[in-house]
């Protein structure tokens, strides 16, 4: 951070809170520097500021009114520091106390205590927060969080340092009396005379007006003297509260200021570590977070200690096995406990990461409920963010990700998620609970994906019923069937009535031996399966005496579906009123669109269809309502969320209760809600009334959301009509729904919408899709009306186009809409229609145009083709519409529908005349597009159904169907183009072959569900090249043959397979001269294949035709450190052989300059593993000389270029030249080496002459 004075807000990142004004003068006397006000804060912060510096860190330090303390006051001061401090990254309160000595803690004045956690408390105790009890006692409540992981790992890193060397706070007190002698007598340390520790029984003089000077000094305790007056640092509990019961200690204050400062002055790294953190928060919740681990939580919570221990052996088994498969599918019944062992074992890996040498464990559980929300691509977006936050190098990669996708704005695309995770090296393992919960498309999405999730370094684990259909199950998985073992049921039975008080009221006078034959009982109903229990003793516990307990335990059914018909008839057993309860909450819990809190629930049923207002007097406490379900819900205690007890539950209420109905009722208490009087006229405040209404009404952050998606379940009901109307037509309403629906990112599919766009009360009736009200609206509506709504009506239509309602459509045009009106990106209604044929057929009758296209040139036949509508293509198609039209890239709708698999649809193009060898902008055909993304059934019906297609067409680069799919792994295609007379010595315009791109290719086919290792489809598409007479030696125009290809992109298998066909280990390519294993160490992931080639026989000494280097220079040049390690401890190779300029492997590595930390670092490695290496051998060295900062430039040559040739920094104002073609662009040989050799990589190439500059380059040509 500079030195100089920070201006912006933004700078501050630190913010330290003090109660009293002695206190903050004592902050202040610390600070390294002092900055002054604030030049400016938000309108409504009424704090005052000092601005400073303490270490490399910026302070803002603020400090109660006078007079007015307590924790309302403190977090009225902090709240208002984050709106004009918003990069604020922690707080710390500041102040003084007084001790309470104990055995473990001889406290005395001047000390400083630390917050630190205990077993029960965060660190923080507030000892007036509770509730009184009879007897006039108290009863202290709640618990406060603990302070953030990396304080708290900086504190104990401090506490470390101070066992070892001490603390510095004397030094800094001497530094802070120097600076302000003033403070030297008010906050110094007071000497041990004043220090006096009265028992703790003696009552003081209340009436003493100077201190405790009349106090009787023989109730003073007798304390041992201490050797000096530093001050000794205490870690505990901190008692904080509203009662001023403490007593102020001014060098207490002063030396717990100190103690801060050397924190800060310890904590750099740890400070940036936060910061960086926080920067991430945006990523974080980029990636849906929030609240990934409450069900690992929960489940471990419920997990009996000592239970499951067979399983957690099975696992080890499997990790411990060199030869096993890297999938585990934990599968069984429901209620065997799969989801208690998945997280005891995700427990298990944590504990044991670093003796199986995992870097990182993530998890994701899948919930039935929450379908929507959880997509393989959310799921993996879950995994990257938990890994980024255990492993670094995961941020950087997302990071671009974030910006790619507009700093958060839109979706990343799965592939994009996976290549990620796919190109790290580290090892992790990961976990995905209850897979038959996600939807049918997802599970089969999962284990599609499943082999790139688990290859490489990744060990997967997944866990759900047996019904997962077998065909998608890849092959290569370990599947482990788990049954309850009985010595876990029994375990879990016992604790089970253990927590019962109830049951156990009922047998305390009964003997051991009935209480053991009602356990036995259990567990042999239990049928091996721990939700049984559950239910079992819930039913046990409406017995009245122990023989009703011993009935229950030897009758009660064994199978779920029996328990809870059993369980159901409780639940109507009960009165009337929670009878009621339970109807409602069984109802919402399983009809609802996603898991509802408690709080929202609560809300939920006691909403009265047609009321103005909540009656919060029929509001339910949360016992109550799980209570009255009697088992069949839980209350997961970490994030407040209602659950059904199983998944299976699920099915057993949708066919118990009449759903069409409830959903009805549900429907309406949603309308109710968004209808109460207290949300009209709120719009008028905008923000701030909605979030107050969000934070004041719980239920309304489901409503808004989810109130649409249930309204559009009853199209055809007229018992909505009229609520809706009057909602519809209700301005304030209205508007502060759509308000709060912008406030909550609700747009129901569509890009973006304003108020004056869709704040209508047509667009809100489109929206809900009821026929009958969408009738009564435009039946009633003028065309003046219209053009209110937008360019004559415009948006009304869209909408209604969008969501497929012919009537509104039809009644819209007849009102004078008009068809043919463009949106902003030229679409109209007939493209926004595209999904809908009926609502299609309307518009084509009212006169729309099939072949008007949109600003992208897309037409509605375009869009039909890219989703594979066929029913759309066909109506399209036999109204006209052109088969030929080309987008503005050039693609016709045969090549959208190619290119995205529709083979269908493919078959009705090319029957309606489209052109098989159409080329779109850069050359592609249907049969490029189709074979590029491994389409197989497209290529056939290309191929085989139509004649004169192009086999061998190339693309603007010349590359071929064959090639392209050859490059993209699609083995399938391959074989299917090469039988069908595809030419396998075609070559690109530099002569690339299909086998070169098969060789250096990185992707493989993620359509096919037979998901085989990449290396294997590599191998097979060469070989099946080879067969058909592929020339394994053809060069190409790069100069690099398909050996060396393979080797720079790592492909081991493909290698291994080249040589064994005959290609020569040691052939250099003809370009730069480099043999396989110097292209094989630039890829730092590369290990195998360096392994592989050095295991071959591979010479590593050759030196390069270019440059003169050996494969151990190359290493070093790549900051491959793996390699260097490799190399180096190879017998016969030289350590120190010379290139064309003289550089040896050292001074290479000691010449690299960079500003990437990562570069640096390897760098710095290598060199002490070529001096380690150089000292073992006896061999002498010269040295260049290096300043502490050597590697690291702050100046304007931290726009790092050096010479391509020599390796040397190219530093203002030095001549050198610049190659624009080579290295993409990226080529700069110094001037000297120029004089030498006068070439870059191409001696065809021109050069353009430049010079470094303060900036970083200018050109002299």
């Amino acid at each position: 951070m500079s030195s100089s004075t920070p201006h912006d807000s933004q700078d501050y990142t630190v913010g330290l809170v003090c109660a009293l004004p002695l206190e903050l003068a004592a902050v202040k006397g610390v600070l390294d520097a002092s900055y002054g006000k604030p030049k400016k804060q938000d309108p409504s912060d009424k704090n005052t500021y000092e601005l400073g510096r303490i270490g490399e860190h910026n302070v803002v330090i603020a400090c109660l009114p006078k007079g007015v303390y307590g924790t309302t006051s403190a977090a009225t001061v902090a709240t208002r520091m984050l709106s004009s401090f918003k990069s604020i990254r922690f707080g710390l309160m500041v102040g003084i106390g007084g001790g309470v000595p104990s055995d473990d803690h001889d406290i005395r004045l001047g000390d400083v205590v630390v917050s630190s956690p205990g077993k029960t408390a965060g660190g923080v105790i507030q000892y007036d927060f509770g509730k009184s009890t009879a007897g006039g006692g108290f009863e202290r409540i709640g618990s406060l969080n603990k302070p953030p992981d990396v304080l708290l790992t900086a504190i104990a890193d401090l506490e470390a340092e101070h066992e070892m060397t001490g603390t510095i706070i004397p030094q800094i007190l001497e530094e802070m009396v120097a600076k302000y002698p003033k403070m030297k007598d008010g906050y110094s340390h007071q000497g041990p005379e004043n220090d006096r520790l009265f028992r703790a029984d003696y009552i003081h003089d209340s009436d003493a007006s100077g201190g405790c000077e009349s106090c009787d000094s023989d109730r003073v305790e007798r304390r041992p003297a201490r050797s000096d007056r530093d001050p000794i640092i205490h870690y505990g509990l901190i008692a904080s509260g509203n009662q001023e019961e403490v007593v102020s200690i001014r060098t207490a204050l002063e030396t717990t200021n100190q103690l801060v400062k050397e924190a800060f002055d310890r904590v750099d790294d740890t400070i940036t570590r936060i910061s960086v953190e926080s920067s991430h928060k945006d990523i974080a919740d980029w990636l849906l977070l929030k609240g990934y681990d409450s069900k690992y939580k929960s489940a471990i919570e419920k997990h009996i200690k000592g239970t499951g221990k067979w399983f957690i052996d099975d696992v080890e088994d499997w990790l411990k096995d060199p030869q096993s498969e890297s999938v585990f599918w934990c599968r069984g019944i429901p209620g065997a406990g799969k989801t208690i062992l998945t997280s005891v074992t995700i427990q298990h890996i944590q504990d044991q990461a670093k003796t199986h040498g995992f870097d990182g464990v993530a998890y994701v559980y899948f919930d039935q409920k929450d379908q929507d929300m959880q997509t393989t691509k959310i799921a993996l977006a879950s995994i990257l963010g938990q890994l980024a936050y255990q492993i670094p190098g995961f941020w950087p990669p997302l990071e671009k990700l974030f910006r790619q996708c507009r700093n958060g704005k839109e979706t990343p695309l799965l592939d994009a998620l996976l290549d990620i995770l796919i190109s790290s090296p580290a090892k992790v393992f990961l976990v995905f609970d209850a897979v038959d919960e996600a939807s049918p498309a997802t599970q089969k999405e999962f284990l599609r994906y499943l082999y790139d999730l688990s290859c490489g370094p990744r060990r997967l684990f997944f866990s759900s019923r047996p019904n997962i259909s077998a065909s998608f199950i890849p092959r290569g998985v370990f599947c482990k069937k788990i049954e309850a073992q009985r010595a876990d049921i029994e375990a879990f039975v016992r604790v089970k009535l253990k927590e019962s008080s109830w049951i156990q009221d009922i047998l305390s006078n009964e003997s051991d031996e009935f209480k053991e034959r009602i356990i036995q009982q259990l567990v042999s109903r239990a049928n091996g399966m721990f939700l049984v229990v559950e239910f079992l003793v819930t039913l046990c516990e409406g017995s009245t005496c122990p023989d009703d307990i011993s009935h229950h335990a030897e009758t009660m059914p064994s199978d779920p579906n029996c328990v809870y018909d059993r369980t159901w008839t409780v639940i109507y057993a009960q009165s009337k009123e929670r009878v009621v309860l339970a109807s409602k909450v069984l109802s919402w819990v399983c009809l609802a669109k996603r898991n509802l809190s408690v709080q929202e629930l609560r809300e939920a049923v006691a909403i009265e269809v047609g009321s103005r207002e909540l009656n919060r007097g029929r509001l339910s406490p949360d016992s109550l309502l799980i209570d009255v379900c009697k088992g069949l819900i839980i209350l997961d205690e970490h994030d407040q969320i209602i659950r059904l007890a199983h998944a299976t539950v699920q099915d057993f209420l949708t066919e118990k209760i009449d759903c069409k109905e409830q959903s009805l009722k549900i429907t309406l208490s949603c309308l109710t809600y968004l209808s109460y009087d207290l949300f009209a006229g709120r719009e008028r405040h905008k923000q701030r009334a909605i979030q107050e209404s969000l934070r004041e009404n719980n239920f309304l952050r489901y409503a808004v959301p989810y109130f649409l998606d249930h309204t559009r379940e009853f199209r055809e009901e007229t018992t909505l009509v009229r609520p809706l109307m009057t909602f519809a037509h209700h301005n304030g309403l209205r508007r502060f729904f759509f308000q709060t629906c912008q406030k909550l990112g609700v747009f129901w599919g569509l890009t973006s919408y304003s108020d004056f766009e869709i704040d209508n009360p047509l667009s809100f009736i489109t929206l809900t899709n009821n026929r009958g009200a969408a009738n009564d609206i435009v039946r009633h509506i003028s065309l003046d009306e219209l053009n209110d709504m937008g360019e004559k009506g415009q948006f009304p239509l869209f909408l209604a186009s969008k969501y497929g309602n012919e009537d509104i459509v039809s009644q819209l045009l007849d009102k004078g809409a008009d068809v043919e009106d463009e949106g902003d990106d030229g679409s109209t209604a007939l493209h926004y229609a595209t999904g809908h044929e009926p609502t299609m057929r309307v518009l084509i009758r009212k006169g729309a145009d099939v072949d008007k296209p949109d600003h992208a040139g897309f037409t509605a036949l375009s869009y039909a083709a890219k989703l594979g509508a066929e029913g759309i293509v066909k109506l399209l198609l036999s109204e006209g519409a052109d088969a030929e039209f080309k987008d503005n890239d050039g693609q016709t709708p045969l090549s959208l529908a190619a290119k995205e698999g529709y083979e269908v649809v493919a078959r009705h193009l090319l029957t309606n005349g489209a052109d098989i060898n159409s080329k779109d902008a850069v050359g592609r055909t249907p049969l490029t597009w189709a074979a590029c993304n491994g389409h197989k059934t497209v290529v056939k019906v290309l191929v085989l159904e139509r004649l004169g297609v192009e086999l061998n067409v190339k693309d603007w680069y010349g590359r071929t169907p064959l090639s392209l799919a050859a490059e993209n792994g699609h083995d399938k295609v391959v074989k299917f183009l090469l039988a069908n007379g595809a030419d396998p010595h075609v070559g690109d315009v530099g002569g690339r072959t299909p086998l070169w791109y098969a060789a250096g290719g990185t992707t493989v086919s993620k359509q096919e569900s037979d998901t085989r290792s990449r290396a294997q489809t590599r191998v097979r598409i060469i070989n099946l090249l080879l067969e058909r007479g592929a020339d394994i030696k053809a060069n190409t125009g790069s100069g690099l043959a398909a050996l060396h290809q393979a080797a720079k992109g790592g492909q081991a298998a493909v290698v291994k397979l080249l040589l064994e066909k005959g290609e020569y280990i040691n052939l250099k390519d003809e370009r730069y001269g480099r043999s396989p294993l110097m292209w094989a160490v630039s890829d730092k992931k590369g290990r195998k294949l360096v392994e592989l080639l050095l295991e071959e026989g591979a010479d590593i000494n050759l030196p390069d035709d270019k440059f003169g280097r050996t494969t151990l220079m190359w290493a070093v040049v790549e900051r491959n450190v793996e390699a260097v390690k490799l190399l180096i401890v190879i017998e016969g190779i030289n350590l120190l052989p010379s290139d064309f300029w003289s550089q040896t492997p050292l001074s290479l590595a000691e010449n690299f300059e960079s500003v990437n930390p990562e570069d640096i670092s390897a760098n710095s490695e290598i060199i002490e593993i070529l001096l380690a290496a150089y000292q073992q051998r006896g061999q002498a060295v010269q040295r260049r000389d290096r300043d502490k900062n050597s590697g690291i430039r702050t100046t304007a040559d931290s726009i790092r270029i050096k010479c391509e040739a020599c390796q040397s920094p190219i530093r203002q104002p030095a001549i050198y030249y610049h190659c624009g073609v080579c290295q993409y662009g990226k080529f700069d040989i110094c001037d000297s080496c120029v004089g030498k050799h006068n070439s870059c990589l191409d001696s065809t190439h021109s050069l353009c002459r430049r010079k470094r500059t303060t900036t970083g380059s200018e050109s002299l040509d």
